[in-house]
């Protein structure tokens, strides 16, 4: 939601990394975006980050429990973008770098 709310564009992920991207969603992280849709407060952004998705045909990953152990697991094989503190905190202590907004501004890796 945060790429919509201040206007990063998803082709900013391609030039973080020097390989192509494939980028994916899990359906746990759909399913929230499809409920704050129908929420005033953050439904707007919500609504557009489904519109992105579905437009740049993102893959959906299908995972059963808590989504930040899932990501935890997941970050060996994949580089996880997320805004999250606490998440990043332990992914760093795992050794792994994310994608994340800097300044509101722009995407960074780290």
């Amino acid at each position: 939601m945060d790429l919509c709310k201040f206007r990063i564009d998803l082709a900013d992920v391609q030039d973080l990394v020097s390989e192509p991207v494939e980028l994916c969603i899990l359906n746990k992280t759909l399913n929230e975006l499809e409920f704050l849709s129908k929420k005033a407060k953050h439904g707007k952004y919500a609504k557009l980050s489904l519109l992105l998705i579905t437009a740049n045909k993102i893959k959906i990953l299908d995972v059963v429990g808590d989504v930040d152990k899932n990501l935890l697991a997941l970050a060996g094989n994949f580089l996880i973008a997320t805004n999250d503190g606490k998440l990043r905190q332990k992914l760093k202590q795992k050794g792994m770098k994310t994608i994340y907004l800097r300044a509101r501004k722009h995407l960074a890796i780290g």
